[in-house]
């Protein structure tokens, strides 16, 4: 079975369309022995960490430069050269490749609904390939029925739902030992608060810290972990203006192994955004028993449920919150549905719309290669 991905969300520092991607080949080749993987990026990977034979497929010239150019034409050809089984746009978009089965995965509908919290030519790019991408594709897949319900609204097409999880061995209750090295080691003597994510505009910062100058009284501090975006100059100059108070601590980059020791120290976590497609860093926190207080959006209502503290995005709601966020616990039922949907869940249902999208196609003469056909029974 050749499965072929748009590997360019692997190039860089990770992000959670990264972790997705990974998380759903690595279940895949536990369940299929057969798998190979080809990754097709214009910019080198690192190599990864999958229990398969991988080909990397990197770009070169100056196609390379523009990875959505370089997808349609320089990596579409490489993939037809391939002979692949399917074909994966993990992100967005996904080019006319010679596969026997295209899936294209849309995480939100951000450049739709708040374009303006994106970069202007990446919002073009998927304003202007994304009808093109759901029209190439065999199968579309959503990762929140929050994302599923706009795509039936705004595209008028349906999706399959394959919601994320969280790696339990990563995200998970730390011994008191490993919290106490690590609050040594960062400097962290004191009690605080959590923001993680990067610092763009749909994160609502700014807002967010404002108010909690104004009405948090009292002595928790509040710790922002993130790396750079986009559109970020009022973040930035609000986390700078703030860190010189003594109140507010920024880290611009950790590594993956220190987030989850983040959590476990975290007093509580903190999910302000204006808007996501899905609310991983709300099902990290609790993963690690770290409580919880989100804007009340769907997408941290769907991945939080009973399970967080949800406050409207209005000055007097979450005022009211920060006065109460010391004696309020933000976790009141810590059980999530991310401790019955596992990667593993996740990976069976994206390789049964594989096979089962293939074999439809199959009997309608829409296959290539139908000797494949075999192969899905073994």
């Amino acid at each position: 079975m050749k499965i072929g991905v748009d590997a360019r969300v692997f190039s860089g520092s990770w992000t959670g369309i990264s972790n997705y991607a990974y998380h759903i080949l690595k279940e895949l080749c536990v369940l299929r022995s057969d798998i190979e993987i080809y990754l097709y990026s214009n910019t080198p990977i690192p190599q990864i960490s999958l229990p398969v034979k991988c080909h990397y497929r990197m770009g070169s010239g100056l196609l390379a430069k523009n990875g959505l150019l370089w997808l349609f034409t320089q990596g579409r050809w490489k993939a037809n050269k391939d002979g692949l089984d399917f074909f994966w746009g993990v992100n967005f978009i996904l080019p006319k490749v010679h596969a026997n089965i295209r899936i294209l995965t849309i995480h939100d509908l951000v450049f739709k609904l708040h374009p303006s919290t994106m970069k202007r030519l990446h919002r073009i790019s998927l304003v202007t390939t994304i009808k093109r991408s759901i029209a190439n594709a065999h199968v579309v897949v959503s990762i929140s029925n929050v994302t599923s319900a706009d795509l039936v609204k705004y595209y008028g097409v349906s999706s399959t739902l394959i919601k994320p999880s969280v790696d339990g061995e990563q995200f998970r209750h730390l011994k008191v030992e490993q919290m106490d090295a690590f609050r040594k080691r960062m400097n962290l003597d004191f009690e605080y608060f959590l923001i993680v994510g990067t610092i763009e505009p749909r994160k609502n910062l700014p807002w967010f810290i404002e108010q909690f100058m104004r009405y948090y009284t009292g002595t928790t501090r509040l710790v922002i972990v993130g790396k750079s975006g986009w559109r970020n100059d009022k973040s930035q100059k609000v986390i700078n203006e703030h860190q010189k108070t003594g109140r507010i601590n920024y880290f611009s980059y950790i590594g993956s192994d220190a987030l989850p020791v983040f959590y476990n120290c975290a007093k509580g976590f903190i999910a302000p955004s204006l808007y996501e497609g899905f609310g991983m860093t709300i099902l990290e926190a609790l993963a690690c028993g770290c409580p919880v207080f989100a804007s009340n959006i769907p997408a941290h209502r769907e991945a939080g449920g009973d399970a967080c503290t949800y406050f409207d995005l209005r000055n007097d709601s979450v005022a009211e919150m920060l006065r109460n966020i010391d004696t309020v616990s933000g976790a009141k039922n810590r059980k999530g549905y991310y401790e019955t949907w596992t990667w593993f869940a996740a990976a069976e249902k994206f390789l049964n719309l594989l096979e089962t999208t293939f074999l439809e196609n199959s009997k309608n003469n829409k296959i290539r290669d139908p000797l494949f056909k075999g192969a899905l029974n073994q």
